[in-house]
């Protein structure tokens, strides 16, 4: 809000981008002063460079985008309210369970129910970072689950026909409840069994889960045995890329 820029970008996550396929693909919208550009380096949707004017559609296709840190670059003129100070007293109130995710609920707030002209496009993204974990991993059910849950539920009610559906959305794709997350979580000891039947028994583990069995399994399988799964998992992983890259005629 207090920026002296048109645009802000709010960069994390420990990812840097390609600069160059965002002057090409972002800066122009930039400069046709959109209201926002969203971006990420892979998208289910055939929509790359897809331009929106529903705030609803917008949140609908490119919610689980915008968890990343920096998927979003924002003119600042959509938080203009935040200067009042009651208005950014109720939202600093509303959204109080997770600073990752509050600032999307306040920004979703604000555009709800109005005509918006935002971007979407694809670019490339890399981890600074390779081999860092995640800070949430410690509170793996508690962000993804919880707190998640909590902001949809406190979102405006134009958003009530796809809130369950990004829900699930974002962690099917994410793939939160697959052995590669359940592992490092289990690990960090954001998530175990006790856990689990802590957020299931809340109703919030059917509402972001699509399999809720396996995922009951790997948080209360012993931890050697998930471990086991989760090597093998990599070790196939690991040969079909090699395979990959023989079919393509790399030998290395």
């Amino acid at each position: 809000m207090d920026s002296e820029y048109d645009y802000v970008w709010p960069l994390g996550d420990s990812r840097t981008v390609n600069f160059d396929q965002i002057r090409q693909k972002v800066i122009p919208y930039i400069e046709e002063e959109f209201d926002f550009s969203c971006i990420y380096s892979f998208s289910h949707r055939n929509n790359d460079r897809k331009i929106y004017t529903d705030s609803n559609v917008f949140f609908k296709e490119c919610f689980w985008h915008a968890t990343l840190l920096g998927g979003i670059i924002f003119k600042r003129d959509i938080f203009s309210e935040l200067h009042d100070e009651k208005i950014y007293a109720f939202f600093k109130n509303k959204y109080c369970r997770n600073d990752g995710f509050s600032y999307l609920g306040i920004f979703y707030d604000l555009i709800a129910n109005k005509s918006i002209k935002a971007s979407f496009s694809i670019v490339e993204i890399q981890d600074i970072c390779v081999n860092k974990k995640p800070a949430w991993l410690r509170r793996y059910l508690e962000v993804w689950c919880d707190n998640l849950c909590y902001l949809m539920d406190q979102l405006d009610s134009t958003y009530d026909y796809s809130k369950e559906i990004v829900l699930k959305e974002v962690w099917t794709i994410l793939g939160l409840d697959k052995v590669v997350w359940c592992y490092k979580a289990r690990v960090a000891g954001g998530l175990s069994g006790k856990l689990f039947d802590y957020y299931d028994n809340r109703g919030e583990i059917e509402r972001v889960s699509t399999n809720k069995r396996r995922f009951r399994i790997y948080s209360k399988m012993p931890i050697v045995l998930l471990k086991t799964i989760y090597d093998i998992r990599n070790l196939c992983g690991n040969l079909y890329r090699r395979i990959k890259r023989v079919c393509k005629g790399d030998w290395k």
